[in-house]
């Protein structure tokens, strides 16, 4: 009887150990889980802003585009007006060079 007491109380030790490594390994999950969300939660967040900030580039870079195609455009109407005033002054120059040349002539 006194054998089948001990044994009792070893198997009721047991038990209790038992119950204890199983209450520490569910806490371990537990904080395991917790900062596994931690964790997604600043990933997303990271994630969102990283986003956010490559978005603002790409609109910064498209009107930084947009404000040079617009440089290029009227630097091109400057430089055909230009040509078109040049040309206008060659003309002349050559009448006139032939005007004198007329009258050279004669």
């Amino acid at each position: 009887e006194d054998r089948a007491k001990g044994l009792e109380d070893n198997l009721s030790e047991a038990d209790k150990a038992a119950a204890a490594i199983e209450d520490k390994l569910e806490a371990k999950l537990s904080a395991e889980e917790d900062a596994a969300a931690k964790t997604k939660h600043h990933l997303k967040a990271s994630y969102k802003a990283l986003n956010a900030s490559a978005h603002k580039d790409f609109e910064e870079l498209k009107a930084s585009l947009a404000k040079q195609e617009d440089s290029a455009d009227d630097a091109e109407k400057e430089l055909k007006s230009k040509m078109s005033s040049e040309e206008e002054v060659v003309k002349g120059l050559r009448a006139e060079l032939a005007k004198k040349k007329q009258e050279a002539a004669d």
